[in-house]
């Protein structure tokens, strides 16, 4: 099964996410605003790429898979609008971009060991409860953000 390789490409992807940023730096190599925007855009393609494989194998229930790339999506969505807002980009949460890979990871190899498929679908309903709750605690975090930066502005 293809399973098997996932956890090794999920841990690569996330390797080479925690680097690219910090190489690109080091080196000084490109406009650092459209580094984030490729940045950004690359860790969403990624996502989707994970999540449509997943939600697309036969043993899926489809539906709650696509489901499960929406909630990833407006994860990463509120993680950069806050900054697109004038806060700062929030990582807060129970389910960031690691922690995704992760679970996807011990989902593989569950399915692997126990042989049983429907685990995917347990799976993607697991991450679709934690991706609420973390778009709740982004969304709080913003909000105070941009509320005490607005009260910090208006007493100057």
């Amino acid at each position: 099964m293809l399973l098997i390789y996932i956890p090794f490409i999920a841990f690569i992807r996330t390797a080479f996410n925690a680097l690219d940023g910090l190489v690109a730096r080091e080196m000084k190599v490109g406009n650092e605003k459209f580094g984030e925007v490729l940045n950004e855009f690359i860790d969403r393609l990624s996502d989707s790429a994970f999540f449509i494989g997943a939600s697309l194998a036969v043993y899926s229930n489809h539906t709650l898979g696509f489901i499960t790339l929406v909630s990833v999506l407006l994860v990463s969505y509120l993680g950069i609008v806050g900054k697109a807002a004038g806060g700062s980009r929030q990582y807060i949460g129970l389910m960031g971009k690691a922690d995704r890979m992760f679970w996807l990871s011990v989902a593989c190899v569950a399915i692997l060991i126990w042989k049983n498929t429907e685990i995917m679908n347990y799976f993607f309903s697991f991450i679709i409860l934690f991706s609420i709750l973390t778009m709740f605690q982004r969304f709080i975090a913003i909000k105070k953000e941009l509320y005490v930066a607005k009260k910090i502005k208006k007493k100057k």
